[in-house]
């Protein structure tokens, strides 16, 4: 899993489709050169998380209870958690980055002084569970879909 937001200019197929303006397109284009560079056969399963690792965790924000329950501080930032909340109503997590300024590690950060990945992030995507980020996030939903099919018995070797 590596996020789509930031890839290094020397990425698998970056040099051909790291700028194409479709995030869809572009994110499925630079995963299917990723798996061609590691050619690992079907076992490797390519996955570039639109925009961040924090699009997860904003669609673990979203789900009802889930911040009195994680290390987040809420009454010391109430008010921007809300901020954040009406910032980004209606869009969808992996949809959240409309610029350098608004990818949505900048967003938690501007709203939610002293947010760290490794600690709040982390947290609230382990409280949210995989079930909720799974159902407002079609990307990393297919994604997991398709590692569990691993554990099939049709998928050994």
């Amino acid at each position: 899993m590596f996020d789509l937001y930031g890839l290094p200019k020397n990425f698998p197929g970056y040099a051909s489709f790291g700028t194409l303006a479709n995030a869809n397109e572009r994110t499925e284009k630079l995963e299917q050169e990723m798996a061609k560079a590691i050619n690992c056969g079907a076992r490797f399963i390519p996955y570039l998380q639109r925009h961040e690792f924090e699009a997860l965790v904003l669609a673990g924000l979203k789900k009802p209870d889930v911040l009195p329950h994680t290390t987040l501080n809420t009454t010391q930032w109430e008010g921007g958690l809300k901020q954040l909340g009406q910032e980004i109503a209606g869009l969808p997590p992996e949809d959240i980055n409309s610029s350098v300024e608004n990818a949505p590690s900048k967003r938690l950060a501007k709203h939610i002084g002293g947010y760290k990945k490794v600690v709040h992030g982390v947290d609230i995507v382990k409280k949210a569970g995989l079930d909720h980020p799974c159902s407002v996030c079609p990307r990393f939903d297919g994604w997991l879909k398709r590692l569990e099919s691993l554990l099939s018995p049709q998928a050994q070797p």
